[in-house]
C-alpha cells in the first residue's frame, strides 16, 4: 500500500503543487492588497483587518482549490489508462481495490487539507471579529460551494473511469453543474412550474445525490472494467 501511495503522490505531484499554490495564494494576495492599498485605514476603522483578510481569502481559496480537486479526479484513472500503466498495474499483486484505495486516500487528504485550513481561517476570523456582522454573511454559501464542488468531482471521477483522456474527464466535471442547471431551467419552462418552486433547494439536493451516484459508479466501473 505504501508503494501505491508513493506512486500516486508522484503521479499527482504537479497537481498537488498547484493546489498548494491556490490554497495559500489568496491569503498572500489579499493580505498584500489590504495593507498596501488606501482601503486599509477604512477597513481597520470598521473591523479587524485580519478578520477581513481571513474571511475573504478563505472564500476565494475554497473556490480555487476545487479546480485542482477536479484535476485529481480526472487524472485518477484516465491518465494511467492513456499511457497503459493501468493495464500493467493490474498484472501486479496489488488488487484493484488497493490501487483504487490509494488514489482515494491521496485525494481525500488533499480535500481534507483545503477544507480544514480554510474552515480554521473562517473560525479565527469569526473569533477576532468585533465589527459589523456583514463579514460573516457569506458563510452559508460554503454549503453551496461544497455541494457543487463535490458534484463536479463526482462527474470528473466517473468520466475518468470511462475515458483515456484526462482533459475530457476534466471538461465533463466542469460542465456537469451547467448541464444540471439547464435541465432544471428547461423542465421549469416546459412544464410551466409555478414561481414558488424551490429551484435552489432541488438543485442542491440533486447535486448531492448525483455526486454520490457518480462516485460509486466510477468505483464500480474501475473495479470491473477489463483493460485492453
Amino acid at each position: 500500500m505504501r508503494a501505491l501511495l508513493w506512486k500516486d503522490l508522484r503521479l499527482f505531484s504537479y497537481i498537488l503543487v498547484l493546489g498548494a499554490i491556490l490554497l495559500v495564494g489568496p491569503y498572500v494576495v489579499v493580505t498584500f492588497y489590504v495593507f498596501s492599498s488606501d482601503l486599509f485605514p477604512l477597513v481597520s476603522a470598521e473591523i479587524n483587518p485580519w478578520s477581513a483578510i481571513l474571511s475573504i481569502s478563505s472564500f476565494f481559496s475554497l473556490i480555487l482549490c476545487h479546480f485542482p480537486l477536479l484535476m485529481l479526479a480526472a487524472h485518477s484513472m484516465a491518465n494511467e489508462r492513456a499511457d497503459r500503466s493501468l493495464a500493467f498495474l493490474f498484472t501486479l499483486p496489488p488488487t484493484r481495490f488497493r490501487i483504487l484505495a490509494s488514489k482515494v486516500v491521496v485525494i481525500g487528504c488533499f480535500l481534507a487539507t483545503i477544507w480544514c485550513v480554510n474552515c480554521l481561517a473562517i473560525l479565527i476570523a469569526t473569533r477576532i471579529n468585533h465589527g459589523p456582522v456583514f463579514i460573516t454573511a457569506g458563510y452559508p454559501s460554503l454549503k453551496v460551494i461544497a455541494e457543487i464542488g463535490f458534484f463536479c468531482f463526482g462527474a470528473s471521477w466517473l468520466a475518468s473511469a470511462y475515458s483515456a483522456n484526462p482533459a475530457h474527464a476534466l471538461a465533463f466535471g466542469l460542465v456537469a453543474p451547467l448541464m444540471l442547471l439547464a435541465f432544471f431551467l428547461m423542465t421549469m419552462y416546459w412544464f410551466r412550474w409555478p414561481t414558488p418552486f424551490s429551484f435552489g433547494v432541488w438543485y442542491e439536493r440533486s447535486s448531492i445525490i448525483l455526486s454520490q451516484v457518480c462516485f460509486v459508479l466510477g468505483i464500480i466501473r474501475f473495479l470491473n472494467k477489463v483493460e485492453p
